[in-house]
This record gives C-alpha cells, sequence and structure tokens, in this order.
C-alpha cells in the first residue's frame, strides 16, 4: 500500500471508546482495591494479591491464546462463524481447566498445604480462573461479531469495565453490610463473582449474533476446523504470552515467597496502579489492529500516515501518563492516608518509581499485539523471553536482600528490555516506527 494509503476511519472513534471505557473502569478498580487494603489492612490485601497472581497465571494457560486466535478465523475468507467460536473456544477453555484442576488437586494430595492458601480460598481461586478467561474470550467475541466500540467495554486482562464495575459494587456491598469484608477469602470471591457476572452480560450482548443462520456448507469452517485452529493458533500465543505473564508477576511471585505479607500488599497495591499506566496505549494497540495489518498484507508494510496516527495516540497517552505520575510524586501524603489509609500512602513512593519505569516503557510504543497479528510472533517471543529471564532473574538475586525495591527494578528492567526489542522488530518486519524517541520516517 502507498504511504499516502488512508489512515483508519474508525481509529479515533475506537481510541475515544477506549479511553472512555479505560477511564471508567480504573476509576472503578481504584476504588475498589483503596477500599479493600484499607478494611482488609496491607496483610490481608497481600494475601489477596498473592491469589490474585496465580489466578491470573492460570487464566492466562486455560485461555490458551483464544481472543487472538479467534480474531484471525473470523477474518479469513472461509470464516468461523460466532457460534462455532464460542462453542469451540469455550470447549478448550473448560478442557484445560479441568486439566489444571486435576493437577492441583494431585499435588495438595501429595504435598498437602503446598498451595499455601486455606481450602476456601483455593476453590474461590479455582472458580475465578475460569470465570476470567470465559470472560476474557467473550469480550474479543463481541469485537470479532458486534463491534469494537463495544468490546472496549469488557475487554481488559481481569480489569474490562463491566467486570470492574460489579467487582467495585460487591465489594462495597460486602464492605457496608454488618459482618463487612472480613478476609482474602472474601474479597476474592468477590473477584471471581465479578468475573462470571461479566462473562453472562457479554452472552447476552451476543446472544443476536450466535443465532444467525449459518451459511452453505463450504462457506465456513466446521466446528472441528475450528478447534484444530484454535489448538494450532493457540500453541505460540500462549507461550509469549505465557512469557508475558512472567515478565509482568516474577516480582510479585518473588515477593510472595521471600517478603511479608504487609510488604506484599504495601508493594502490589503500588505495582496495580502503575500497570494501569500503559493500559490505554494497549487499547490503542487493539483499535488500530485490524487496519495495521489489513496495511502490511497489501503493501508489506504499515503505511507512514497511520503510524503518524498511532504515535499521536500513543503520544498522548503518555503525556496523561507524565501526569498522574507528577501529581502523584506531589500530593500530599496526608491526602492519600485520609483516603486510602496507612499502608495506600506507604505505596506512594513505589508507585511513583515504576511509574517512572512505566513512561520509558511507554516510550518505545505499543506495537506487540500488531506484531503478532501480521504473523511476526517469533519476534515477540524473542523479546517476552529476554523480558522475562531478566525480570525473574533480578527479582531471584535482589528481592531477598532489598525486598520491594529489588522486585521494582526487576519489573521495570524487564519491561522497558522487550518494549525496546518490539519495537525494533515492528520496524524491521513491518516499517511501522511505533515508538516516540525513533526515527519518524521509513525503516
Amino acid at each position: 500500500m502507498s504511504q499516502g494509503a488512508h489512515s483508519p476511519p474508525g481509529l479515533g472513534r475506537f481510541i475515544r471508546h477506549a479511553a472512555l471505557a479505560r477511564a471508567g473502569s480504573l476509576a472503578v478498580a481504584a476504588l475498589s482495591h483503596v477500599l479493600a487494603i484499607r478494611w482488609l489492612g496491607a496483610a490481608g490485601y497481600g494475601e489477596f494479591v498473592v491469589a490474585e497472581a496465580a489466578v491470573f497465571a492460570l487464566g492466562v494457560i486455560a485461555l490458551y491464546g483464544n481472543h487472538l486466535a479467534c480474531f484471525a478465523l473470523a477474518e479469513q475468507e472461509r470464516p468461523a462463524r460466532p457460534r462455532t467460536l464460542l462453542l469451540e473456544g469455550s470447549r478448550i477453555i473448560l478442557t484445560l481447566w479441568l486439566l489444571e484442576a486435576v493437577l492441583a488437586a494431585i499435588v495438595l494430595i501429595v504435598l498437602p498445604g503446598a498451595g499455601g492458601m486455606p481450602t476456601g480460598m483455593l476453590v474461590m481461586s479455582g472458580v475465578a480462573v475460569l470465570g476470567m478467561a470465559l470472560y476474557r474470550y467473550l469480550s474479543e467475541l463481541i469485537r470479532v461479531a458486534l463491534s469494537a466500540e463495544l468490546a472496549n467495554y469488557f475487554s481488559g486482562r481481569g480489569t474490562g469495565f463491566v467486570s470492574s464495575l460489579v467487582f467495585c459494587l460487591l465489594v462495597v456491598l460486602c464492605g457496608v453490610t454488618a459482618r463487612g469484608l472480613q478476609d482474602a477469602e472474601a474479597l476474592l470471591t468477590c473477584y471471581a463473582a465479578a468475573q462470571w457476572i461479566g462473562a453472562f452480560v457479554a452472552l447476552v450482548f451476543l446472544r443476536t449474533s450466535l443465532r444467525e443462520p449459518a451459511p452453505e456448507e463450504g462457506n465456513s469452517l466446521s466446528g472441528a476446523e475450528t478447534r484444530a485452529a484454535l489448538w494450532l493458533r493457540g500453541r505460540s500465543i500462549l507461550l509469549t504470552q505465557g512469557l508475558q505473564l512472567v515478565m509482568g508477576n516474577a516480582d510479585l511471585w518473588v515477593m510472595g515467597a521471600f517478603g511479608s505479607p504487609e510488604a506484599t500488599g504495601i508493594y502490589g497495591l503500588a505495582k496495580r496502579f502503575a500497570n494501569w499506566l500503559v493500559v490505554p496505549a494497549g487499547l490503542i494497540g487493539m483499535a488500530g489492529l485490524k487496519q495495521a495489518v489489513v496495511e502490511f498484507l497489501r503493501g508489506d508494510r504499515v503505511s507512514d500516515r497511520f503510524a503518524r496516527e498511532f504515535r499521536s495516540a500513543v503520544r498522548l497517552s503518555w503525556f496523561g501518563t507524565a501526569a498522574i505520575v507528577a501529581v502523584a510524586a506531589v500530593v500530599p501524603i496526608e491526602w492519600i492516608a485520609r483516603i486510602g489509609g496507612a499502608a495506600a500512602a506507604q505505596s506512594r513512593l513505589f508507585f511513583v518509581a515504576l511509574g517512572a519505569g512505566q513512561l520509558l516503557r511507554l516510550a518505545f510504543g505499543n506495537g506487540g499485539l500488531i506484531l503478532t497479528a501480521a504473523g511476526f510472533e517469533r519476534d515477540n517471543l524473542r523479546a517476552f523471553s529476554w523480558g522475562s529471564a531478566l525480570s525473574l532473574g533480578i527479582a531471584a538475586v535482589l528481592v531477598p536482600s532489598l525486598g520491594a525495591w529489588g522486585a521494582l527494578l526487576a519489573f521495570s528492567v524487564g519491561t522497558i528490555a522487550a518494549s525496546v526489542l518490539v519495537s525494533r522488530a515492528c520496524r524491521r518486519r513491518l516499517g511501522f516506527n511505533c515508538d516516540l524517541i525513533g526515527p519518524r520516517g521509513a525503516a
């Protein structure tokens, strides 16, 4: 495609919806987690942080990359119908979840207490894993079958607007009752319920698309073909996402093993807010995903016009993130303590330091999703291999001696390194200069 190719007509609209959805999601999520650490204390909240990290890891495995694989299957010449994608993708998710449950049961029988959690939390973690995987998959089926705008209000790695809103309402409801939000298990129950309620709401929106009559035989993929394609495509996606998972959670895993529950809770709150800083850039990537891939397939490169619009959106996100970090650095500590309690006030310094690392990470853009969708999964895999190795290695060496500061360095170095490598791969493979500090012309 020529360099004067039209930029995606809906990119700006998609980004506006994404920004609105994510702002709402972060607002209600921030409220729920601040209230949770205030009511439970740092130790109780720290127990939830460790459990949630495990739930997220197992949820990614159960999801098996279906949320990205379904996009390509729905766009090809012989597409898979939404109903077929739902049935076959859910079958894979359920199969892997049952396998996880059986393996967990065997481990607990052989090594009682290996999970480090009470029985109630272990059971609720399993419920949350399946709910999270189904919710995440359904959110992308909405993008495939209905609209990207609506999908933006569901999408998110456990923090979509719908699930976050339900979680917040459940936390507040538990907190204001006579019994109150008593422990980490109660908070985990709210989290699991939010994922399942979000999945049900997504199904309600999808019901019309799922009832569409089947096309003539041979014009779409059968159930068996769809299932086989999902298994095949999911392998590489799962491996890459597994490495992303290690890179993004090694600090919390090692903190959970070597740090106290109080320190883990304080650092975990700061980490949660810092992770949310890069979410807008991720949604920008999702908004431009289809157009960028179409341009590359037609002309062996992403147009400069699209790249400029993409960078402009990411740059706006960067300045917004910088403003948030700057405000957090100067706001009176007494205000934070008054709103979130002493633990939230102690997490402020960690958030500002993590935020500085996230700003450097964002300076290299966010082209990973586009790189994957264009067929260069190996480049993403290589980037996250280095990032995860750095994060895990630094965490193992520094957390036992430096505690939360070692965890902070491990996360920041790993994610920045991966972002640099992804940016270089986008320029080399797609002719797509997605970062904010590199050359603006053709690669």
